[in-house]
């Protein structure tokens, strides 16, 4: 089991970054956002949005105000699959510690039933979604 939650655990880690590297690769280096809000107004250059904004922000505000499309305007299977990454990624970086491990319950739980393969097809059509052609099959045969 040990074995299983590391290697589910890698994974999710690592597509979740490749998101969120994508996301910041999408964004110009001049480009700064604009947050308004009732009582002031927050301008973010790239560093700032790639290091203060949180991931939502980026993935509704950010990304459609730089590339004028919206991934996540209509709630579909692929964008929930991709907030269920993140909500996985969350729960396994801020893991606390337990001396029971049954206390782990819903993260075993989690780690079993996640959908990895169609998550992972969901990223690619993320990332297709912005940048055409960006993930495609190798097309040679091979299972990697």
């Amino acid at each position: 089991m040990y074995n299983y939650y590391g290697l589910t655990s890698g994974f999710v880690i690592y597509l979740f970054t490749s998101i969120e590297s994508f996301i910041n690769q999408l964004i110009p280096d001049n480009y700064s956002f604009k947050k308004e809000q009732s009582k002031k107004t927050e301008i973010f250059n790239k560093s700032q949005i790639q290091e203060h904004l949180d991931f939502k922000t980026k993935i509704t505000e950010v990304l459609p105000d730089v590339t004028k499309k919206n991934f996540f305007q209509k709630s579909t299977s692929s964008n929930q699959r991709i907030w269920n990454l993140k909500n996985f990624r969350d729960d396994i970086v801020h893991t606390k510690h337990e001396d029971n491990p049954l206390r782990y319950e819903k993260l075993i739980k989690t780690a079993l039933n996640f959908d990895y393969n169609k998550t992972l097809e969901s990223v690619a059509a993320f990332m297709n979604f912005y940048r055409k052609d960006y993930i495609i099959e190798c097309g040679c045969g091979v299972d990697y």
